[in-house]
């Protein structure tokens, strides 16, 4: 029997995410439905619900993501204030989940959005996932006009 819903569907949300659910995460009775109402009236809401920013510093976060995906750049001298384009591409491509977090706890949704939508390339997966998770269109994006017509095969 399904005690809360949005653990399952979504594991990235907050606690008081129960309490804005309602009665719509409790099953009801023996015939415990889980109908398309439910699982849309979850959806709409985790979508619109807002992760909060942090106040880390950026020093603190950059130590907090995995060193692998920096590993070209001085560290002591990256802001990820001045140039979040860099940090959000590299995540984006190359961190896992717990990096995705950290970078979306530090610079919100909205942010990560509108950098996403000027940079130049963008891996065709990465692209997907911003769209899915955004609701927004590939066609706002300038990696989607800009990409090779005819990619160049890789020389093995």
């Amino acid at each position: 029997m399904i005690n809360f819903l949005a653990p399952v569907l979504f594991p990235p949300i907050s606690p008081n995410f129960v309490s804005i659910l309602g009665n719509y995460a409790r099953p009801r009775g023996h015939n415990c439905h889980v109908g398309k109402e439910i699982i849309t009236k979850v959806w709409k809401i985790q979508t619109k619900y807002v992760i909060l920013q942090t106040d880390m510093s950026s020093k603190e976060c950059m130590e907090k993501l995995s060193s692998v995906l920096f590993w070209d750049i001085d560290m002591e001298q990256a802001d990820m204030d001045k140039y979040p384009a860099h940090f959000i591409q590299r995540v984006l491509e190359y961190g896992n989940m717990d990096d995705w977090r950290l970078l979306r706890s530090y610079y919100g949704l909205q942010k990560i959005v509108d950098e996403c939508k000027q940079l130049r390339t963008l891996d065709p997966v990465c692209l997907s996932y911003i769209c899915a998770i955004s609701h927004t269109k590939p066609e706002e994006y300038r990696c989607y006009h800009t990409r090779q017509l005819n990619p160049i095969p890789w020389n093995y």
